[in-house]
């Protein structure tokens, strides 16, 4: 159990296995150092000074947490991420106090990351706590600590700048460590914490979505780059060979199994082999059992050179320069990866050598954060004390005999228990219906305008979209002189997201008040949960809005999600349940759907709503200016005509037309002015006339458009055509 801050008076108790999960995230891309770490014990703020104590230890998931969960500089944690021997992870450490100037850091930060690129290496920056880059890259398999250093150096070397640090800095895991990213991402709304990764254009990554935007580089790649610079400038071969980097050196071989492998190889070698090609090929599926250097100990001992060389072909120093010429890259096997397929071709007999795959699922599958949740949540719902058991099964006779709890509402009419949704175009006054519906509850006054007041409850609104100056100024306006002493409203500006701690808060929440009635989260957008890669994302969406649903009914609440429709211009059909924004998951789930539809510069609006349990209907709104809370009002004669369709009503009032006029002077596509004229001819308020020669259509004034223009005339509306960004939502 873990206990995140998330306001100055209020502490979220988490019941969910986070240490698990984000020590799971993080160590799929930053394998733990199973030989020593640093950690660091002083920070000074001004200086930047840092002081630090290595320990000839592994991290454990306990010691990750801790950096994971830690709240300033002292704590954080440090090590050269992979194994014994290998590593996927390396890192180019750019200090900015090499340079006098910033642009000078810049050029080498620039430097480096345009070799990468040429090179087809994936880099992510991260600004470290003293404000120099670090630029990590990820392989797809793990290669040897030399190769990952010989490969790093080689990359700065070409962009020019050989003096900048590499991690690696050796040829072991026991060498340097470097400070890890996402210190403190565990307790950030985010999940970022002080130091994180970001993609090509400067987002921040956050840890859970590191498999969702990051590459892994192939590991070819490191291969290449060696075997272009395996000779130095003197001439002589380098110490880091090649081997070290080809693919073959990935552990997907099981270990375990090396014993069987050097029973098969130690025989004497079928007719007509090609024993140079055979030791290749014996070294490689060696390497990628992490068992090279044994294989080569076994290769010289005299017990294999009396099976393979048992016709005095080479003797023990012609085979030990093969050997070396092997290892050193220098040998023409090196073209081809041998391995089990040419062996076989050969006519070794040779043993199942893969590692059991059940352990490979188990080690690369990803954690479901949403099914752990909902277990969790489940759980926690059950032991509600006022939690009745509902039998799941009965007989239709028994159905009709039971006493049932009438459906509750929330706001008379309008809103039921369970979840709910608010949808509309941005800039709507969506926020503003929200804080009125908030206020009302709150005060068990009547929402928006109506006659009949709501229950009085507790209510949480999530401004996230809003600062605390603009909410408050709203705030103040929509009371005017109300009494505020039985206020029972929070407002919270911050919160995790659902899947990270935000869900267990809500309910915090809702079961530390003597009343709840609802909950706004206002946006959706940043609460919701992103649909893991390689999940369906409608039944990823069905799985969290049901996970709501559960939560509103077991309180008894509302739980009302503010989110925006499509952009104008799709084709989303007639019905407003095909204008919320993403999956169709997201309506299908609802208990309360309700579109606030308003036109530009005008304060009258439609509340569309439809629901289980509610009528479906249009609730006719305008926004009250003096408190800018929306109230029930009549129905402006123009309510179901829209700007484009006005504009050109305007111009017919003119006289009669063609497409062709209103073409020239409206400036738009013949397609769009038709799709226009066809809708109002539906409507009614005009008329078309098909002359008897020739095929120019004739529009005209209807007497119902004639009518419909004298009543907004009475409105005292200035007779303006509106301007031309109205027609973005029309064909063109």
């Amino acid at each position: 159990m873990s206990s995140t801050p998330l306001s100055n008076d209020f502490t979220l108790t988490l019941d969910l296995d986070l240490p698990g999960l984000f020590t799971r995230y993080f160590t799929a891309w930053f394998p733990l150092n199973p030989i020593k770490h640093g950690r660091m014990t002083s920070h000074d703020p001004v200086t930047g000074t840092k002081g630090c104590t290595t320990e000839k230890s592994p991290i454990t998931s306990e010691i990750l947490f801790k950096h994971l969960t830690v709240e300033g500089h002292v704590g954080r944690v440090g090590c050269l991420p992979g194994t014994a021997d290998s590593t996927p992870v390396g890192c180019v450490d750019i200090d900015r106090k090499h340079y006098d100037t910033d642009d000078g850091f810049q050029k080498v930060v620039q430097d480096i990351q345009a070799r990468c690129v040429q090179h087809g290496v994936h880099v992510y920056p991260e600004v470290s706590t003293n404000g120099g880059m670090h630029l990590w890259l990820f392989l797809t398999e793990p290669v040897g600590y030399p190769a990952m250093h010989r490969f790093l150096r080689t990359i700065v070397t070409e962009a020019g700048h050989p003096k900048v640090e590499v991690f690696p800095k050796g040829g072991a895991a026991d060498s340097s460590w470097i400070f890890l990213p996402y210190a403190g991402a565990a307790i950030h709304p985010r999940g970022l914490g002080m130091t994180y990764l970001q993609d090509q254009d400067g987002r921040p990554i956050p840890l859970e979505e590191l498999d969702l935007w990051v590459k892994r580089t192939p590991v070819g790649v490191v291969a290449h780059v060696i075997s272009q610079n395996l000779v130095g400038a003197n001439g002589g071969a380098s110490k880091a060979t090649l081997t070290d980097a080809l693919p073959s050196s990935r552990s997907d071989l099981d270990g375990g199994k090396f014993d069987l492998l050097k029973e098969a190889m130690l025989r004497k070698p079928p007719e007509g082999a090609e024993r140079h090609n055979s030791a290749w090929a014996f070294l490689n599926l060696a390497r990628r059992m992490g068992k090279q250097q044994e294989m080569l100990e076994v290769m010289r001992s005299p017990g294999f050179m009396s099976l393979w060389f048992a016709d005095g072909s080479r003797t023990p120093e012609q085979w030990e320069a093969e050997l070396d010429r092997l290892v050193q890259g220098k040998s023409e096997s090196h073209n081809r990866e041998y391995g089990l397929t040419f062996l076989k071709e050969q006519g070794w007999e040779l043993p199942d050598l893969s590692k059991p795959q059940v352990g490979k699922e188990q080690t690369n599958k990803r954690p479901d954060a949403i099914a752990v949740l909902r277990d969790v949540i489940m759980a926690r719902l059950g032991k509600l004390p006022e939690r009745k058991h509902v039998p799941t099964r009965m007989s239709a006779l028994q159905l009709l005999a039971i006493d049932i709890d009438p459906v509750q509402f929330i706001i008379p009419g309008l809103l039921t228990e369970g979840l709910g949704m608010l949808t509309g175009r941005p800039k709507m006054g969506k926020s503003f219906m929200s804080l009125s519906l908030a206020l009302s509850i709150a005060q068990g006054k009547a929402a928006l305008g109506d006659s009949k007041a709501c229950e009085h409850g507790d209510v949480l609104y999530l401004a996230l979209e809003d600062s605390q100056t603009r909410t408050q100024d709203r705030m103040k306006i929509m009371l005017g002189t109300d009494a505020v002493d039985d206020l029972r409203l929070d407002v919270w500006w911050q919160i995790p997201r659902l899947d990270l701690g935000g869900l267990e808060a809500l309910m915090d929440w809702l079961e530390s008040r003597p009343r709840p009635r609802m909950i706004i989260v206002d946006v959706w957008g940043k609460f919701m949960p992103p649909c893991p890669s390689g999940r369906d994302e409608y039944t990823f969406l069905s799985e969290v809005m049901m996970l709501l649903q559960q939560v509103a009914l077991a309180f008894h609440v509302c739980i009302l999600l503010v989110h925006h429709t499509k952009k104008p211009g799709k084709k989303t059909g007639e019905d407003f349940l095909d204008q919320a924004m993403g999956n169709t998951a997201h309506t299908s789930n609802l208990d309360v759907l309700m579109m606030l539809d308003r036109k530009r510069d005008r304060s009258d609006a439609v509340l569309h709503v439809t629901g289980r349990d509610v009528h479906e209907q249009q609730v006719l709104l305008y926004r009250n200016e003096k408190n800018l809370r929306w109230e029930r009002g009549a129905q402006r004669p123009d309510a179901h005509v829209s700007e484009v369709q006005m504009t050109v009503l305007l111009y017919l009032r003119h006289g009669e037309t063609t497409i062709k006029d209103l073409k020239q002077h409206l400036k738009k596509s013949e397609t769009a002015i038709r799709e226009v004229l066809t809708r109002l001819h539906e409507m009614g308020l005009i008329t078309m006339t098909k002359p008897t020669s020739g095929r120019t259509v004739i529009y005209t004034l209807s007497s119902e458009g004639e009518k419909l223009l004298g009543e907004v005339d009475q409105l005292n509306i200035p007779d303006t055509p509106v301007g031309p960004e109205v027609w973005d939502g029309v064909t063109d």
